[in-house]
């Protein structure tokens, strides 16, 4: 069996590390041969025990497929490889990766598939990305190997005075790895900690001028199992990977590690047992001095197998399945079997990382899973709701699941209009949704926007109005001493952050947030903010959320907001705009609440000073009109629920 490994890419990453570790484990009967695009992996190539070729166009690649005559293709988004095959005259069968989580230009869902066989996912998280662009190709999730005869143990470590850690990767600027907030939390530490890798973000210099003495930065090294063999410890912060393979080779050389949540190889890492995952930074703090001295936490990271010979067995398998046809294109879920009759169980479908959906949700449903889970999760619960947050079209099986049981469907959507101009990828999901309606997947539809509903239903989709409520019972807070604004949420672009911190500073606040997506106007005028990126609990939040003289949500796009909510319930007043439907009918005295002149911070700072000078009306106002508000809700949402499950 003859298989073509095409490396697309100018440098050395986690996919050309892949083919290596693969190219090494399969069985001999398997024949590699690699062709590459750029002269800068050329040495690389050229180590690897193949026989390679380098191609310069679709056109040269389609003739060298011709000459090669692979019985199997295995490539990474590839825009050349895709023209190739259109080109080629072979019946090879191919297969393409996917290692992202989030889109990036000229990733693997911009070109077609009519030429791909199967995409293979490095991780759930790889896979829910690419379904949601792609939902009709077939896809399986593979995870990546680590080659365990180079990243193993190395024997017992020298004692020291302090315990040594590290991170590898890349040390990019910014918020991507973590790295900020990993220096922010070693420098704190009794230990010593190393950060291996290219220094993209100046990391070395900042430690320096800071003053920071028990971190050092090292360069990228070829034989990062060096490192891992000599550390104690190993810590990761990125918030998100496709896969991270630094991870896994981690754990792989025996290290005990705290690991931020960042999806890939979490799903496959048992907390607790294998590593530890973290949530939060108090939990990442905790978790990183539960591993630290004599009576450390015991893990066992050896027993997560996640080595490249297992990777290897499981292509192997998928080969068999290409070449004898017993892989099909379309592959429908299969219906649940059991006949038992339904629970009473009311299962919502959102990924964890949807707060604002959950809680939402809180109201009507009794248990939730990730749509990874759901189908596990229906067939266990026989549920006899299964109510879909925003649904999206990677979550169809699931669907399909719910209706072959015989369980309700609901479709809730969270998202206004103007939300959908801002990202066409949520407007494609909508309009998906609603079709799957009008086919009879869904028995109800239901949203908290009350304009929308009402539209829906006018044009046939008959629609619930299922407002929002907040279930917890909000302590009071202490006020923070000095003038405080806090701009709190996802800091997405629809936010309109900078309008809103700029007028704040004017006004002469100390500025919170937790995320701001696009800082450079901000960067530009110097105006400093307090990033509070990861809170740990609900407790946590609401303390930040009510120590606010004034907190600020002038998104424009909001189909209730729970910032509003809580705030008034808090009794800390908020300026909105006109589009939030939570003061549509507030009394009078919370009318200075809502400002128009969303985009012009003079008018945002006047507004903020406005309310100064009525505060302790406006708290008082804001309090019960929100309780008022909260109550009538639970009533209508109990009503939308009851209809659900008769």
């Amino acid at each position: 069996m003859k298989v073509l490994f095409h490396i697309p890419f100018p440098a050395i990453g986690g996919a050309e590390t892949q083919i290596k570790y693969l190219i090494k484990n399969l069985s001999p009967g398997v024949h590699p041969v690699v062709t590459y695009e750029h002269p800068e992996v050329e040495l690389f190539v050229r180590s690897l025990p193949a026989t390679s070729y380098r191609v310069y166009s679709p056109h040269n690649l389609a003739k060298m497929l011709e000459q090669i005559r692979p019985d199997i293709i295995h490539f990474y988004h590839s825009h050349t490889m895709y023209n190739a095959l259109k080109r080629a005259k072979i019946k090879a069968k191919t297969y393409e990766l996917v290692h992202n989580r989030a889109g990036f230009g000229g990733d693997s869902t911009s070109y077609g598939k009519d030429m791909t066989d199967v995409v293979i996912c490095v991780s759930p998280d790889a896979e829910t990305y690419f379904k949601s662009k792609m939902p009709d190709v077939p896809t399986r999730v593979i995870p990546n190997g680590v080659d365990t005869d180079t990243f193993k143990p190395a024997g017992p470590k020298k004692k020291r005075a302090r315990p040594l850690g590290g991170f590898t990767g890349r040390l990019e600027p910014g918020w991507g790895k973590g790295v900020p907030e990993l220096i922010t939390l070693m420098a704190k530490l009794p230990v010593d900690f190393q950060l291996v890798g290219t220094d993209y973000g100046g990391y070395a210099k900042k430690i320096k001028d800071e003053g920071i003495t028990n971190i050092t930065v090292h360069k990228h090294s070829k034989t990062p199992e060096e490192y891992y063999q000599s550390w104690d410890f190993f810590v990761s912060y990125s918030p998100s990977e496709g896969f991270g393979l630094s991870i896994a080779e981690a754990l792989a050389c025996g290290l005990p590690a705290v690991i931020f949540n960042c999806g890939g190889v979490c799903h496959y890492i048992e907390n607790g047992k294998h590593a530890l995952i973290a949530a939060t930074d108090e939990e990442m703090r905790e978790h990183l001095l539960s591993c630290l001295g004599e009576d450390a936490l015991k893990l066992s990271p050896l027993s997560l197998d996640l080595s490249a010979k297992k990777m290897a067995l499981q292509y192997e398998a998928l080969y068999a399945e290409l070449l004898e046809g017993t892989h099909r294109r379309s592959q429908s879920p299969q219906p649940a079997r059991a006949s038992a009759p339904l629970s009473s169980a009311v299962l919502g479908v959102t990924p964890e990382s949807w707060l604002g959906v959950r809680r939402a949700l809180s109201g009507v449903c009794t248990h939730y899973a990730s749509p990874q889970e759901a189908v596990r999760s229906i067939r266990l619960l026989r549920p006899k709701v299964v109510v879909f947050g925003c649904y999206q079209f990677a979550w169809e099986n699931v669907l399909l699941e719910a209706r072959a049981l015989g369980a309700c469907t609901v479709l809730t959507w969270h998202a206004s209009y103007i939300l959908n101009e801002f990202n066409h990828i949520n407007r494609e999901w909508m309009f998906h949704a609603l079709k799957a309606y009008k086919m009879g997947w869904f028995d109800f539809v239901a949203t908290p926007h009350e304009g929308l509903a009402a539209t829906w239903s006018h044009y046939g989709i008959e629609t619930d109005f299922l407002p929002n409520v907040v279930e917890a019972a909000l302590p009071p807070a202490q006020k923070m001493s000095g003038f405080n604004v806090g701009i709190l949420g996802s800091g997405q672009p629809w936010k309109n952050m900078d309008a809103q911190v700029i007028g704040a500073h004017m006004a002469g606040a100390t500025v919170h947030v937790q995320n701001i997506q696009h800082a450079q106007a901000l960067e530009i005028l110097d105006i400093q903010v307090k990033r509070h990126p990861h809170i740990k609990s609900d407790a946590d939040y609401y303390r930040l959320l009510g120590g606010m003289q004034i907190n600020l949500c002038m998104s424009l796009s909001e189909v209730y907001s729970y910032l509003t909510a809580e705030s008034l319930l808090l009794k800390t007043p908020i300026l909105t705009t006109p589009i939030t439907p939570i003061l549509k009918s507030a009394p009078l005295s919370l009318s200075v609440c809502r400002s128009p002149f969303y985009e012009d911070p003079l008018e945002i700072a006047a507004s903020i000073r406005q309310i100064m000078d009525n505060y302790t009306e406006i708290s008082e106002a804001g309090f019960e009109h929100m309780h008022t508000l909260n109550e009538l809700n639970k009533g209508i949402v109990a009503e939308v629920r009851k209809k659900w499950l008769e």
